[in-house]
């Protein structure tokens, strides 16, 4: 189980009616004394300041009071509907909050021919205010989901505006009172151009704690250390969400020092390829690069905002700036000098610094792609010609084998033609020794009478006996000729 002292703080969620580390600030008194006062009232803020549980402790108080309370919230009604099934479902959950659901049910199965909004408020009218009379309140949270619905939600503001009109024109005023709450700037609400603006009704600025306000936060430290509170308000400057973060997870590691303090919020929040993971940066983030063709212009003016130390002029024109306070990451400073726009706390000046801003802009993940597509392209090219020089290698080698195999086959023929041509000469050899002692047979067996044959003959018989001396001789050369050829051949093969 959560030691109590953890559990003093509250990081996620709206904070339950009494729970301990909730800090009254002044818009809780001005978003009661407004309503109180029948003013439509709205708290467009950014995300993690606390709207939601201002909302819910202003609800209670207005319950305590006597009045009527019902709370929409608009990021739980599904997305996926009919425009029949979502009006139906506003209906639902306010008949459950003000015991009245099968007279509200009843009441909007009789109004067929009407449309859904028109169906809603006379349904609402009729059941409702008839039991609660001015005293009837519908806080709508979340309004920004609007947004990702399937149609608009024009119809549903511009509704809105007609009952804060009847009630400011009325001497007695009867009719449903709004209060909205959200991500969004009141001209987002009504995106219709022939439609008139959402330019009414009475804004709660709802702005981070002050030290003073922060010392609530105190009793949940180790020892209700005063010095450790003051590092934590060094850091988040009154941040609700940032604030109460930190101070719990000073408490989870037991923290004694400013030392302490600084690490913890390293580890949770500034920690280099893990900032992006806690919640609440992440949150800014996606609301800082949400605007599309925007963008750049959203970070550019937030460049301007870090870079002039002495501080940049607000102007409630400027919708790049507008769009900046909504992400969460600057806030207006007020001085005898004037309104300013600074960043809002060091954590966020941390996170979000020119390094951010220049990897963060569009052109830059072009960069990153085309860089990436570079070495790709590369490490692809290095491979191709790795391939192409072992191909080209092989091929070599294989024209080499080609050629060596052609020059075997060449020589091999040679050495047929020179071996079959010596075949043929000792052949023709043969026969000519045959045909010579032959002679030489024919010879000794001739009878000669005179002197002078007997000569002739004996000349004639060396003559013979030369040539087949001669002839033996080539033959001998011939054989040991065929021997040496053959021997080649063998060896080739």
């Amino acid at each position: 189980m959560m030691p109590q002292s953890q559990m003093f703080y509250v990081t996620g969620g709206s904070l339950t009616i009494d729970a301990p580390s909730y800090i009254v600030r002044r818009a809780d008194t001005d978003l009661l004394e407004g309503i109180c006062a029948g003013k439509l009232c709205y708290v467009l803020d950014c995300r993690q300041v606390g709207k939601s549980s201002l909302m819910v402790r202003c609800a209670e108080s207005l319950r305590q009071r006597g009045y009527g309370v019902a709370v929409l919230d608009l990021s739980v009604s599904g997305k996926n509907l009919s425009v029949e099934q979502w009006y139906f479902g506003l209906l639902v959950s306010i008949g459950e909050q003000l015991g009245i659901e099968d007279e509200l049910e009843a009441h909007w199965n009789t109004r067929h021919r009407l449309g859904c909004v028109n169906r809603l408020f006379e349904c609402i009218r009729h059941e409702a205010l008839e039991r609660y009379g001015h005293k009837l309140v519908i806080f709508i949270d979340e309004i920004d989901a609007v947004a990702s619905l399937d149609f608009s939600a024009d119809e549903l503001f511009a509704a809105i505006r007609a009952c804060y009109n009847l009630r400011k024109n009325s001497d007695t005023p009867k009719d449903i009172q709004f209060c909205l709450i959200g991500v969004a700037a009141p001209s987002e609400l009504i995106s219709d151009a022939r439609v008139t603006p959402f330019n009414i009704g009475t804004r709660i600025e709802l702005s981070d704690f002050t030290f003073n306000e922060m010392r609530i936060l105190q009793n949940g430290l180790p020892d209700k250390c005063s010095h450790l509170l003051d590092r934590v308000y060094y850091w988040t400057s009154g941040h609700p969400y940032l604030s109460q973060k930190l101070c719990a997870a000073l408490v989870s590691t037991a923290a004694s020092t400013i030392h302490d303090v600084d690490h913890c919020c390293t580890e949770n929040f500034l920690r280099r390829g893990e900032r992006f993971q806690e919640d609440n940066l992440a949150l800014v983030q996606r609301r800082l690069l949400a605007y599309a063709q925007d963008t750049p212009e959203v970070l550019f003016q937030y460049s301007k905002i870090i870079s002039n130390k002495q501080g940049f002029k607000y102007d409630p024109a400027d919708r790049f700036v507008q769009a900046l306070m909504l992400s969460g990451v600057v806030r207006i400073f007020s001085s005898a000098e004037g309104a300013t726009v600074v960043v809002r706390n060091r954590i966020y000046s941390a996170v979000f610094d020119s390094a951010w801003i220049k990897g963060a802009m569009p052109d830059a993940e072009q960069k990153r792609q085309k860089a990436a597509l570079r070495a790709g392209f590369i490490r692809a090219s290095a491979i191709w010609i790795t391939l192409l020089a072992s191909l080209a290698i092989a091929w070599s080698q294989r024209e080499l084998r080609e050629r060596q195999a052609h020059s075997y086959r060449v020589e091999i023929s040679q050495q047929k033609r020179t071996v079959d041509g010596l075949h043929h000469q000792i052949l023709s050899f043969t026969e000519k020794l045959t045909d010579l002692k032959t002679q030489y047979q024919q010879s000794e067996s001739v009878t000669v009478r005179t002197r002078s044959d007997r000569a002739r003959l004996a000349r004639e018989k060396v003559a013979l006996l030369k040539s087949i001396a001669s002839t033996e001789a080539k033959l001998q050369e011939l054989n040991r000729a065929v021997t040496t050829a053959e021997v080649r051949r063998s060896t080739r093969k």
